[in-house]
């Protein structure tokens, strides 16, 4: 895994030679990292299915942040996918939209929605940070977790609609992902967990590298999907979109949590499709 290509690197520098070049082992290493944040973070799917997934060590998520975007990609372009067959079958847009982001939120389990809710009902009702954390773990949602569910989903399926291009929609569920997953290494990385126990606690915080790296990569992705213009929009609104809910959390939770980090793809998510659809 990740741990092999350090050992790798630490190996050559203690024996005094440059460590060769492998490619078959950096695309092992690659696949690895996108294994692990494929199993931590869109594993809910593979349970149903009665696949079991490992549980991971305090700190191998982080270790794998770079393979965030990548696993991003690959659910936008399966959502692109359904909504390509079914305005093939004669569907109209909006369905055909509902029907994307309904399989965005099987293949992640709904975690990141989830996340969402219980993030704004807790900030909505206001009080101590001890007692914002404590309204993470309530099971059901409140009156107003369930209207920014409602509202934020309305804005992913209408963007979707609003673009009807199967092409276009693929070019912004790809780019939009990428982007969006890469924004959870980044707030990682940036906020401390806000609690001593949890999903951030034992996801660990990402080294710069790793965090550097997964940006890069899924800006390169939007980059290539987008156009220029395009992408830069998409990175402005999108990353307000994951800062508001990160900045929120710092003021209010004192760091990061699991629920967080789903409000924050959710928001980067969002951010990017209306930037996308804005310039259309």
């Amino acid at each position: 895994m990740v741990k092999r290509a350090q050992r790798r690197r630490r190996g050559g520098a203690e024996d005094g030679d440059a460590a060769p070049f492998d490619p078959a082992g950096i695309l092992k290493d690659w696949w690895d990292a996108v294994a692990v944040a494929a199993a931590a973070l869109a594993g809910a799917p593979l349970r149903l299915c009665g696949i079991k997934t490992a549980k991971l060590e305090r700190g191998q998520l982080a270790a794998s942040a770079r393979g965030f975007p990548l696993v991003g990609l690959a659910l936008g372009l399966a959502a692109a996918l359904v909504y390509s067959l079914a305005t093939g079958l004669g569907l109209p847009p909006l369905i055909a939209s509902l029907l994307a982001v309904a399989t965005l939120a099987f293949l992640g389990g709904a975690v990141f929605e989830g996340g969402l809710a219980r993030v704004a009902d807790a900030l909505i009702a206001g009080g101590s940070k001890t007692q914002n954390l404590a309204r993470l773990k309530e099971e059901a949602l409140g009156a107003y977790g369930t209207m920014v569910l409602v509202i934020c989903l309305g804005l992913r399926v209408g963007a979707l609609a609003s673009l009807e291009n199967p092409g276009a929609v693929t070019a912004a569920l790809a780019a939009a992902l990428s982007l969006s997953w890469a924004a959870v290494a980044v707030v990682l990385y940036t906020l401390p967990p806000a609690r001593r126990s949890g999903f951030a606690h034992q996801a660990g915080r990402p080294a710069l590298d790793q965090t550097v790296l997964a940006a890069l990569l899924a800006a390169a992705l939007a980059l290539l999907v987008l156009g220029p213009v395009a992408t830069v929009a998409a990175l402005a609104i999108g990353g307000l979109g994951a800062a508001k809910f990160a900045w929120f959390a710092k003021r209010n939770f004192g760091g990061t949590t699991g629920d967080v980090l789903g409000a924050v793809q959710q928001g980067a998510e969002i951010g990017v499709l209306l930037a996308i659809v804005a310039l259309a």
